[in-house]
């Protein structure tokens, strides 16, 4: 397969996007490459799953991938925490509140 570099900044869009490869606030090397590691491997089993459902349905594309997946591990979570879509959002606004302000003591 030939790869374009058309081809890559969308897979390139898809993981900043879809997968939030683009979400890292850490402070470390170590944490950042953690990140990117994690981020390969969902993009990989992204692919993997596309080139399977291609078979299939030859206009999937990974983008639909990567969104079907975002919404079944929210579905997940949400079930597994038993929470209403509002109260997910507002767990997930509490939890990213939280850290922006442990962040903010951080540097004083």
């Amino acid at each position: 397969m030939v790869m374009t570099s058309t081809s890559k900044w969308r897979r390139f869009r898809v993981v900043k996007t879809e997968i939030g490869f683009s979400h890292f606030e850490g402070r470390s090397y170590i944490g950042l490459m953690r990140h990117m590691i994690l981020c390969q491997l969902v993009m990989t089993f992204v692919a993997e799953q596309t080139n399977r459902l291609r078979g299939k349905n030859p206009e999937i594309t990974l983008e639909q991938v990567a969104r079907a997946l975002n919404t079944v591990c929210r579905r997940w979570l949400r079930r597994n925490l038993s929470l209403s879509p509002v109260e997910l959002v507002a767990k997930i606004i509490q939890y990213h509140q939280a850290r922006n302000l442990a962040a903010k003591k951080s540097r004083l």
